[in-house]
């Protein structure tokens, strides 16, 4: 089976970025497989770039190289990393993006690539994703040891992910970030819940539903989404422009479990 590269990053479609990383790794691993995962993770923002990959991870083969460019630090001190979390490896700034990952699958063996060998000769203080990530990540998935790209790292940089807090008949959390269609996916998970359970956002409280076809279109909802969490949803519709609310709103479970 040829290796496998799934990439994750801020840099959205416009632009070249993307396309060249790509060539970057064709030109090192030919036949490796490229697999997108998005490029849509708002500019700079490491925790939904963190939550992202941690959707993720479990839906790619287990020998798959993760290539993860968001990195608002790029050409400062911090540090560009390979790690090693059970068969899956991960390429990219030292800043939390590994932060969920590590706390659901343990945590990583890593070593920060620092290694010129294995970067492209006279690179750009602006585009570490070309110069550094994606020449490590095609090294990795043609068969190169961790240990070579460099020292070990030590502990990695780790976010303070928001976490829903069960407190007697209620389980407070909050909106994380907004999808692509408006909805706004929650800290809630579904083992939080009560099947009984409403939700509470600003003036509105929204009954937990199934399906969005549970409700009439244009009318509010409340569901657990794909990710395990909970979702506020408009029947086609934004969540986020209907009910105007953005990533950071409180949001309430009342009938939680806890």
């Amino acid at each position: 089976m040829p290796p496998h590269i799934a990439v994750l990053t801020d840099f959205g479609t416009t632009d070249p970025y993307v396309g060249i990383m790509k060539g970057v790794v064709a030109r090192i691993t030919p036949g490796v497989t490229v697999l997108d995962i998005s490029h849509g993770v708002p500019p700079q923002d490491v925790l939904v770039g963190a939550l992202w990959l941690d959707g993720a991870v479990d839906w790619f083969p287990d020998d798959t190289v993760f290539l993860v460019v968001v990195d608002p630090g790029v050409g400062s001190e911090r540090r560009v990393v390979a790690a090693e979390i059970g068969t899956r490896r991960f390429v990219c700034p030292d800043n939390g993006l590994l932060t969920a990952v590590q706390q659901r699958l343990g945590s990583a063996r890593s070593v920060v690539a620092d290694d010129p060998s294995f970067h492209l000769p006279g690179g750009s203080n602006t585009f570490h994703g070309r110069d550094i990530m994606a020449p490590v990540a095609a090294h990795l998935a043609a068969g190169l040891a961790l240990e070579r790209l460099g020292p070990p790292a030590g502990p990695l940089i780790s976010l303070e992910l928001p976490r829903a807090v069960a407190t007697l008949d209620m389980v407070v959390g909050e909106a994380l970030y907004v999808d692509h269609f408006g909805n706004l996916i929650t800290s809630i998970l579904a083992s939080q819940l009560r099947p009984d359970a409403q939700i509470m956002v600003g003036a509105q409280r929204l009954d937990l539903v199934r399906t969005y076809t549970e409700v009439a279109p244009g009318e509010p909802l409340a569901l657990v989404g794909s990710t395990g969490r909970v979702e506020l949803s408009v029947r086609d519709g934004s969540a986020a422009a209907v009910l105007e609310i953005d990533a950071g709103e409180p949001v309430i479970a009342v009938g939680g479990q806890g």
